[in-house]
């Protein structure tokens, strides 16, 4: 609940998510057209003191959420709820008798809108979702919870961030944060409720310490001597701990996977447990075992796997593509294909080298294009030095990848090529040049469905030695290769029984098969 001084420092505050690639779709008042119904119809209401002019209308802390689900699914179109939302103080006995009249003016206005959509042509085909900040978020509970049945049922999902009737007693999993579960929020102190929530499944309430809001009255005199600080103000800046996560990023997530559990079919791509492997199998190098080692630790894993030289017309058999090779470069055609079968929910993984290997364009020039075009980031994929031959794995790598299903500890590449974590966060790779320090370069990086623009997967191996008998591990190659195939496959347990089973087959490396090479540049051994 911002103090009216918050009005004239909402543009001075920067969003805590990036915007990069992103645009800004709103909705109409009136429901859009059946042939272009939104994927998700997220509505907004934003906190005390924040007004129409403050982030299109959604506020700062709104606008996070919002900007998180418009980046990870398209199709998502966002529309404000306008209400005086009247700026108040942080006293639970100070507020005014205009904070009553503003809750029931956005009461109203929220009734009205879902109202309409769901007299709408796209109120059977897509669910609406809700975040409220602040007194928003009272607007929001205060609605929800006098819903009817069917109308509660097209309500995906809802999410509540610093709520003034929040329930200290509530628990997992409807409330998140790092709140003293001994207080309530600050209405509560004044004649409203306590916002308590039967429905688990659908509903997050995300409270932090020292938010005087929705803990009353933790940190109310820390929030009157030292506004800028206040706790209530930075959910886009402030982290769960144990998942380094800002809050709107949670909110977003939360909402996203609500969308996966109530949302449209899965998209038209194969099952993830098959996997296609192309491309021109490192060619510059006289060793040609790469591909079917790669083929072999999978198929002993339990992928069906297929190979081609080239990139198929048809991805739609596969749910994992995998691009082995150095020179054969996506051409924009091939990223375009590339990129729309992961943002339809496939999975990639993608070879990378060390700066200007092999070609022009070079093999990082093609997977950063297609990276910029699926994982949003302030300023794109940027690559570090090379010359790293052995890596330790990172254990905080996303999804345990690190330990499932196999455990690893370190990975060997040869010269390898490395992603430079300015832009990366540490969970995103699995592979460091020093996981004790920062920035500790990559080799490996991961990035899951919350990352990926669409809900797909992508790997990102930054050597094409590593798989290779004369140059890579052959002791760990089939590890690395079956714990990269198990995250892009999106951690199925019966994968991970066939990896374990005693009928796994037993790998043997390929052999090198000398061959002439087409590579002129620097030696053999370069990669």
């Amino acid at each position: 609940m911002t103090p009216t001084r918050w009005r004239r420092r909402a543009t001075a505050i920067a969003v805590a998510v990036s915007i990069s690639g992103a645009c800004l779709t709103l909705s109409a008042a009136t429901p859009v057209a059946a042939a272009s119904c939104p994927t998700m119809q997220v509505v907004g209401v934003r906190g005390s003191g924040e007004t129409q002019n403050d982030y299109d209308g959604f506020g700062r802390t709104v606008r996070a959420v919002a900007q998180r689900i418009q980046d990870v699914v398209p199709g998502t179109t966002i529309h404000p709820i306008d209400y005086p939302a009247v700026g108040v103080l942080y006293g639970g006995l100070q507020y005014p008798a205009e904070y009553a009249k503003s809750i029931s003016a956005g009461k109203i206005s929220l009734s009205n809108y879902i109202a309409d959509f769901l007299a709408g042509p796209c109120a059977k085909t897509t669910y609406l979702y809700l975040i409220g900040y602040s007194q928003g978020a009272q607007v929001i509970a205060d609605v929800y919870e006098t819903l009817g049945t069917a109308p509660r049922g097209r309500i995906g999902g809802v999410t509540l961030l610093g709520d003034p009737r929040f329930y200290g007693h509530q628990g997992d999993p409807v409330a998140v944060g790092t709140y003293n579960p001994k207080k309530n929020g600050v209405a509560t102190s004044f004649g409203y409720k306590k916002n308590q929530i039967k429905e688990t499944q659908k509903v997050r309430s995300y409270c932090v310490k020292d938010d005087p809001i929705c803990n009353w009255a933790d940190g109310a005199i820390g929030c009157k001597t030292n506004p800028d600080g206040c706790a209530h103000i930075h959910y886009p800046d402030l982290t769960l701990p144990q998942t380094s996560l800002t809050y709107t990023t949670l909110a977003g997530n939360f909402l996203i996977s609500r969308w996966r559990t109530l949302g449209p079919p899965p998209p038209a791509i194969g099952p993830k447990s098959k996997v296609l492997i192309y491309g021109d199998n490192d060619p510059t190098d006289n060793d040609s075992s790469g591909m079917t080692n790669l083929v072999n630790a999978l198929t002993g894993a339990g992928y069906q796997v297929s190979t081609s030289s080239t990139l198929p017309a048809d991805l739609s058999p596969y749910g994992q593509v995998w691009h082995y090779g150095v020179l054969d470069v996506p051409d924009d055609a091939q990223v375009a294909q590339l990129v729309a079968f992961a943002r339809n929910g496939g999975s990639l993984f993608l070879t990378g080298e060390w700066n200007g290997c092999c070609s022009s364009p070079s093999a990082n020039d093609g997977v950063k294009n297609i990276f910029d075009r699926l994982v949003v980031t302030v300023g794109g994929l940027t690559f570090g030095p090379e010359g790293y031959d052995v890596l330790a794995v990172n254990p905080s790598a996303v999804a345990s990848a690190a330990f499932t299903p196999n455990r690893l500890t370190t990975f060997t590449g040869v010269v390898a090529g490395t992603i430079n974590p300015t832009n990366i966060g540490s969970a995103n790779l699995l592979t460091r040049s020093d996981p004790t320090t920062t920035p500790g370069y990559g080799t490996i990086g991961l990035w899951d469905e919350f990352d990926v623009v669409g809900g797909g997967r992508l790997a990102i191996v930054m050597d094409v030695n590593w798989a290779q008998t004369t140059f890579g591990d052959m002791t760990t190659m089939p590890s690395v290769a079956s714990n990269i195939a198990y995250f892009l496959s999106g951690n199925p347990a019966t994968l991970v029984q066939q990896t374990d089973s005693k009928q796994r087959r037993t790998f043997v490396p390929a052999s090198p098969g000398a061959r002439s090479s087409v590579w002129t540049g620097p030696s053999s051994n370069r990669h």
